[in-house]
């Protein structure tokens, strides 16, 4: 194989990897705008049940088991979300500290070159600073409606007709919405200091 052979593969692989993170970047889309149109679904429902209860309270007596399921969704989803992250992360690392090093091999001419994952991580500039700030909004698509959710679920908690299924569900759900919680707030750091290892 010729030095312009490994070349050429080299490039597909760039080429190749770099469209496999904007296919995960159009999953993370996806991701959230299944919590945004789930959480307008439940608000709209919710807003719906409290206007027939101003006409008869009996109807804001919503079943507690239903508000302690509902959370699950937002977390799979939540869950999915961060799962790509991971993934992009890993690729845009790969394609900096493996592949970027073999495409230039040295060359003074070719080291300005393929430079796209150090510069998006590279601090000085505003969007350094909000983008940390973007993220956490991200996150709080999925964490949010969570924390609503459980909220209303203890307002009702005395109209259920199986309160250990509900502890149940809850308790799972809060061992859950923390470990991602934890998962996401590394993928951050981790994300944050990734600019070291590639500038």
């Amino acid at each position: 194989m010729t030095s312009d052979d490994a070349l050429k593969i080299k490039l597909a692989e760039y080429e190749a990897l770099r469209y496999e993170i904007t296919t995960f970047l159009g999953l993370q889309g996806q991701f959230m705008s299944y919590s945004i149109a789930l959480s307008s679904g439940i608000l709209a429902l919710g807003s719906g049940i409290v206007a027939l209860g101003a006409k008869d309270p009996d109807t804001l007596k919503v079943p507690a088991v239903i508000l302690a399921f509902l959370p699950a969704p937002f977390l799979i989803l939540g869950i999915l979300y961060g799962d790509v992250k991971m993934r992009i992360l890993r690729v845009a690392l790969y394609i900096e500290k493996e592949l970027r090093p073999a495409l230039i091999d040295g060359s003074p001419e070719l080291m300005s070159c393929l430079r796209w994952e150090s510069f998006i991580r590279e601090p000085g500039d505003m969007i350094w600073f909000l983008l940390p700030i973007a993220d956490l909004l991200r996150y709080l698509v999925f964490l949010l409606p969570v924390v609503a959710l459980w909220v209303l679920w203890w307002w009702n908690r005395s109209y259920t007709k199986h309160p250990c299924l509900c502890m149940l569900l809850v308790v799972f759900e809060a061992i859950v919405f923390f470990g991602l919680a934890f998962v996401m707030w590394k993928l951050e750091s981790y994300d944050r200091t990734l600019h070291k290892k590639t500038v």
